[in-house]
């Protein structure tokens, strides 16, 4: 399917408002294919403070009213390791019952240390890496964090380096899991990067083959992760995966189209830096966390990229064009500037 058969890509259902939250870069794994910065422990955590009045603004100034709660996803580093979660997730819960806080783990915590945040924690994104973990270990412990109440969403990471190793721990937490989502992810060389590894064609074609457990969640009621629709110019919408029907045949690329990130989604990057996406427009921020008073325009933006690799923005609805009038933000590449323009 080409892209060009379609004017908009979007989620299946009505999505909450997504905030991507780095709070450090702190993590007991140093994976090679993950950037230093990530797990080096250089950048101190978020302050608690800070958070909370952020947390404020967003709250009251980005989601809609009445309509609208908040899909946090906490990474770091790894979260966990943060003193301040409970807090920021108390936090959280009190300014909307409805508020869904997801982590993005290494999962390394105890089985008992999950289960005892079944109240805070909604549901986990846990990253199998080959190597660091026992295959049964990891099925016996998420088989019981489920039960426990928790939505579990594991991804294995499929590196080229240990390419049969990784399929192999696929197909066993394939017969082995009862109740957590099992997808797979192919991997970027580096986290920085833009493109894959460098998977050969058979390794792509094994990958497409194998089989994904998708299950809607008990916390919260939406499609499975990661699937998608176009749109077409008819009005029929085709259900997308995106890993085996954008990332793996290379077809996610919405240059010159427009995005939702800023508007579906909010990032905070591990310096504090608040940003509409999580890997485009590296240069563009609007403020810190630390400052007192934000000002964060909520309109789309225009894609200046041949590849979108990040799941955050992939999640985003785009759209080919916009109606005449209506402003958009027109976004440096380079420099921390971007100006309102109007669609002709």
């Amino acid at each position: 399917m080409s892209k060009h058969n379609y004017d908009k890509f979007s989620p299946m259902a009505k999505q909450p408002l997504v905030v991507d939250w780095a709070v450090g870069s702190q993590c007991n794994f140093s994976c090679s294919y993950c950037s230093p910065e990530i797990y080096n422990g250089k950048t101190p955590w978020h302050d608690i403070d800070d958070c909370k009045r952020f947390l404020d603004f967003i709250h009251t100034n980005i989601c809609k009213p009445d309509d609208q709660y908040i899909l946090f996803n906490i990474h770091a580093g790894e979260p966990t390791l943060w003193p301040h979660l409970d807090e920021f997730c108390t936090y959280a819960k009190q300014l909307d019952p409805r508020n869904h806080m997801r982590l993005l783990t290494n999962g390394t915590r105890s089985t008992k240390w999950w289960c005892e945040r079944t109240h805070l924690i909604d549901s986990v994104i846990v990253s199998i890496h080959h190597g660091q973990s026992q295959n049964e270990k990891i099925a016996d412990k998420f088989n019981q964090v489920y039960a426990s109440g928790m939505d579990v969403s594991l991804h294995l990471m499929v590196d080229t380096h240990a390419f049969d190793t990784c399929i192999e721990s696929y197909q066993y937490l394939l017969e082995n899991l009862q109740g957590p989502q099992l997808i797979w992810k192919p991997l970027r060389e580096n986290i920085t990067k833009e493109y894959l590894q460098a998977y050969t064609q058979d390794q792509f074609e094994t990958m497409h083959s194998l089989k994904s457990l998708r299950r809607y969640y008990k916390k919260w009621h939406t499609n499975p992760q990661s699937q998608m629709q176009w749109s077409l110019q008819d009005n029929t919408p085709v259900i997308v995966d995106i890993e085996k029907d954008l990332l793996i045949t290379k077809t996610n690329d919405w240059q010159d189209w427009y995005c939702n990130i800023g508007i579906e989604s909010i990032v905070v990057q591990q310096l504090g830096l608040i940003k509409p996406g999580s890997s485009c427009f590296k240069s563009l921020s609007y403020g810190n966390i630390s400052d007192r008073e934000y000002s964060i325009p909520v309109l789309p933006i225009k894609c200046k990229y041949k590849y979108c690799g990040c799941l955050t923005d992939l999640q985003t609805t785009k759209v080919r064009d916009l109606q005449p009038g209506e402003q958009y933000i027109d976004a440096s590449l380079s420099e921390n500037a971007y100006k309102i323009a109007t669609r002709d």
